[in-house]
């Protein structure tokens, strides 16, 4: 194993070759575990949407797609990631099992080869439409810039001195100097290159570099061509404008000059939070009042209309392209369905301080495949489709909207009934994350459920809220995911022998008060026969809908009001499916519903208010029923009840409060241990795991706590069925980690 390239998994094999870093992965123990008598938890693995080089949109830089659209390659500084198409405005993210140190800086795609320039070696894959990239040739090559493809599998390499015509063996043919070489753009044989004070055009011949002509031009940020060779486009993100070339003669022509209306302010620092710590900027937050044609970081001609990619904004902005170029003129918005940067940043809060970067080249890219349009962006960490026909787009993101792996924004965690799976519900992504429980305990990526809404990819609607909770029925064939952003409930069948997911229907919520109904969470019942799924309301009237399992359909039968369970959040089922219980945030209580087992009927609710349970989110009881514990992240506390299993009655018997010394700012997931001994609190807001021990009476004893970044907005717990491990979900980190519990102690 090489050091520099150890990824810290403990089931793989690290290897570097030449600045390529592979990772082989197997099943295995993870070996001893260090040990520390004061600590309750050690941190075994941590799955993050950036990590091992999979994403492809930690801070990506580059994208290259295949000729139909159907496959994109994205290049950051985590790798490569792969995108399939699954339709003409979706996408399907695809690990690729490499990274690469240092990060990749472009990406050139010709026929079946796929060239990546790192900052040490350019590596050349041969693609597949359904495998995943091979081992790839690596040449050593330092100081790359940029790089584009050329005919006869040549490829044309901007670096300090100028540009470099390599062969298809990587050998160079012939150079060409250049001063303040910035970006490159190709089509066939033509490439033109833009420079720090000029836009220069360029003919490549089997052998040699000749420059036809070049117009001054103060700066610019990237630079793209059309596929006939006939536009160029060169977006410059501080002089707020895009500007329009003809480059069919021998020296380029400004034909149009694009730019908003009125007085932009100055550029402010350009950067992104990427640390663990405190909030240290404030002017990128100005943005979001900013036209959205303001600082454009990147722009190409598609079709008959301009598209760029503003620094500000997730979402991307056209313009008619002018009637001079033989275009017909087209003046459309996609506005702002997506979310702009200031947003983004508000996200990335825990993981501050803020990091100016050093420039704008790289900080978008753009390729066109037909009518679709595929933009990057490195302050958004994201890869953008749009159908420039339609203006249907789709948006993945790391950390935030339409995530992969479903962990953007991992909110909570179910474990299957035979233990061989955790199921993720990421709150600002579109699918349900899938993990297979390998032998040590450590998870294993499987392809994420995809959820529909009509026919439509979830990504294709608004999504106030996406996916908060996931429901596996006792018997592990059905999962039912409540999802706040349609207001509705998704069936997915579950594969036995992997636990993988397929999408079954959709179930709209039933209207409780006349509002758009709010689905915080759902449940099966202990035989499996009902499924019960909440409506949370802030006012008004908070319902709990009832539906029979049917086959692998859900059939509403009733629906339960009652003022005890205002604002319901969370549900919980008795084992013995005497009681449903539910955790009413507005009624101030943990409230029992007495159910008939024969029809799931549930009774008049029990509940006893208490100014304690005020914001009561997470419950979770011993396994004799007699106590119960309730996580409050509104106040910051956990509440102790004690708990009769024979008539429901709970009452408060202690509550912790937040404090310095044992601090519960968002208290939230609740989970004890099998034998009762210890309970688990995920505390939001204080990025960390608290640990208490439990006396005879039911009162808690702070045992210790885990933190570290992967816990940041950490949401949701799950133990294994033997105790030993802890699978944790937190939303602002995008990760699930894994933890052994009191491992010195077993």
């Amino acid at each position: 194993m090489d050091a520099t390239c150890d990824d810290g998994d403990p089931c793989t094999t690290s290897r570097c070759d030449e600045g390529l870093c592979t990772h082989e992965r197997a099943e295995c123990d993870p070996g001893p575990i260090a040990c520390n008598d004061d600590a309750p938890l050690t941190s075994l693995q941590v799955l993050d949407q950036g990590a091992g080089g999979v994403s492809g949109l930690d801070a990506p830089t580059a994208v290259a797609v295949t000729p139909n659209g159907a496959t994109a390659y994205v290049g950051s500084g985590a790798g490569i990631g792969r995108f399939d198409s699954m339709s003409s405005t979706s996408l399907d993210y695809r690990p690729v099992a490499l990274t690469v140190a240092p990060a990749i800086r472009a990406l050139a795609l010709d026929g079946t080869r796929l060239d990546a320039l790192t900052d040490v070696a350019l590596l050349s894959f041969t693609t597949t439409p359904e495998g995943p990239l091979g081992a790839p040739a690596s040449t050593p090559l330092s100081g790359g810039l940029d790089l584009v493809a050329v005919s006869g599998g040549r490829r044309v390499l901007l670096d300090a001195s100028g540009l470099r015509l390599l062969g298809p063996d990587g050998a160079t043919l012939a150079t060409l100097p250049l001063d303040g070489g910035r970006r490159l753009a190709s089509a066939g044989d033509l490439v033109v290159a833009l420079s720090d004070g000029a836009l220069s055009r360029v003919l490549v011949s089997p052998e040699s570099l000749l420059e036809t002509g070049s117009v001054a031009l103060d700066g610019g940020d990237h630079v793209s061509l059309t596929a006939d060779g006939a536009i160029a486009t060169v977006a410059r993100v501080c002089h707020h404008d895009v500007l329009l070339f003809g480059v069919a003669g021998e020296v380029p022509v400004l034909t149009e000059s694009l730019r908003p209306p009125g007085v932009i302010p100055e550029c402010p620092p350009l950067g992104r939070h990427v640390e663990f710590g405190p909030i240290v900027d404030y002017e990128i937050r100005l943005w979001r009042d900013l036209h959205p044609y303001a600082f454009p970081a990147a722009a190409m001609v598609a079709g008959d209309v301009v598209v760029t990619a503003p620094l500000h904004g997730a979402a991307l902005a056209e313009w008619g392209a002018p009637t001079s170029l033989g275009s017909r003129s087209v003046s459309r918005s996609t506005g702002d369905r997506l979310p702009s940067l200031e947003w983004q940043i508000g996200r990335h809060d825990a993981f501050g301080p803020f990091t100016p970067l050093v420039e704008a080249r790289g900080l978008a890219d753009l390729a066109v495949a037909g009518t679709r349009v595929f933009v990057t962006s490195r302050l958004g960490e994201s890869l953008q489709i749009l159908d420039s026909a339609t203006g249907a787009q789709q948006l993945l993101q790391r950390g935030m909207y339409g995530g992969i792996d479903g962990l953007s924004g991992a909110y909570t965690l179910r474990l299957s009934p035979d233990g061989k799976n955790v199921y993720v519900a990421g709150r600002t992504d579109d699918d349900i994350g899938v993990f297979r429980v390998l032998e040590s305990g450590l998870l294993e990526r499987r392809r994420p459920a995809a959820l529909e809404r009509d026919g439509a990819l979830a990504t294709d609607a608004p999504r106030p809220g996406g996916v908060v909770r996931v429901a596996v029925s006792p018997d592990g064939r059905l999962v039912v995911a409540s999802d706040l952003s349609s207001a509705s409930l998704h069936v997915l069948l579950r594969r036995a022998e992997d636990g993988e997911l397929t999408w079954r229907a959709r179930v709209s919520l039933e209207v409780c008060d006349g509002r758009p109904p709010l689905a915080t969470d759902v449940v099966f019942s202990a035989d499996g026969r009902q499924v019960y799924a909440t409506d949370f309301q802030f006012e008004g009237e908070s319902c709990i809908q009832h539906y029979d399992v049917v086959g692998d359909e859900l059939v509403h039968r009733r629906t339960t009001r009652d003022p005890a369970i205002a604002g319901v959040e969370s549900l919980d089922v008795s084992p013995d499916g005497r009681f449903v219980y539910a955790t009413a945030y507005r009624g101030r209580a943990l409230v029992a519903l007495p159910r008939d087992e024969a029809t799931g009927k549930l009774g008049t609710p029990i509940a006893t208010p208490n100014d304690a349970l005020y914001g009561a989110e997470f419950v979770a009881f011993t396994s004799d029923r007699r106590f119960a514990y309730v996580g409050n992240p509104v106040d910051g506390r956990l509440v102790t009840l004690s708990h009769d299993p024979a008539t429901g009655e709970a009452t408060v018997l202690s509550v912790t409060e937040s404090s310095d010394d044992e601090p519960l700012r968002g208290a939230a997931g609740v989970k004890l241990s099998p034998d009762d001994r210890f309970v688990f609190v995920a505390v939001r807001q204080e990025s960390r795991i608290a640990v208490y021990e439990r006396n005879a009476d039911g009162t808690l004893v702070l045992f210790g706590h885990a933190t570290g970044p992967e816990l940041a907005f950490v949401n949701d717990l799950v133990l294994s069925a033997d105790g030993s491990r802890l699978y944790a979900a937190s939303s602002h980190a995008g990760t699930l980690s894994v933890w052994a519990v009191r491992p010195c102690h077993r």
